[in-house]
């Protein structure tokens, strides 16, 4: 009689294991998603936590995701991979020093050119996922520091904004006259 309770408890107590383990892959397959389509720091900073305290949960989501994706053959393109052009207008802060504002308005070309060049780069079917979501991520972050409403701006920012798209920009533009 106790042997059975025993054995019975034992069975009970996998089911509660597995059943939490199931939250646990659920819930790591939702950051994952959300990271991918969204590429906030939040839900990278959870499921990194998340593979260091359980690697092996992390593991099976992950390679839960992986299966799922090539499952569906006919899977929807997200829309963080697609490079976002700024079609809506922009709430620019621009600041009183010339110089700084020299930057601003250099930012802001720097990112339409960026933007145009990707779009045609994509129209000749010669970007890549990868380019497209670094491109759509820099020219998210440039947007929200032109969008900033922090009077202080600082100029290593925008230096460091401006950089990035210059780089990105020149790295488009050699694979545009490429193709």
């Amino acid at each position: 009689m106790i042997e059975q309770q025993i054995q019975e408890l034992a069975v009970g107590a996998r089911d509660v294991v597995e059943e939490r383990e199931e939250r646990q892959v659920r819930r790591v397959k939702a950051l994952l998603r959300e990271y991918h389509q969204t590429k906030k720091e939040e839900a990278k900073r959870e499921f990194e936590e998340i593979n260091a305290f359980y690697p092996f949960v992390f593991s099976r989501a992950f390679s839960d995701l992986r299966q799922e994706k090539g499952r569906s053959p006919v899977e929807p393109v997200p829309e963080a991979a697609e490079p976002e052009a700024p079609l809506e207008p922009v709430d620019t802060v621009y600041p009183l020093d010339a110089a700084l504002r020299e930057r601003v308005l250099e930012i802001e070309r720097v990112a339409f050119e960026l933007s145009q060049d990707v779009g045609q780069l994509k129209a000749k079917g010669r970007a890549d996922d990868i380019l497209l979501q670094t491109c759509n991520k820099l020219l998210g972050r440039a947007r929200d520091n032109l969008r900033s409403e922090s009077p202080d701006f600082a100029a290593r920012r925008l230096e460091m904004t401006r950089n990035s798209l210059v780089t990105a920009w020149r790295q488009v533009r050699a694979l545009l006259l490429r193709a």
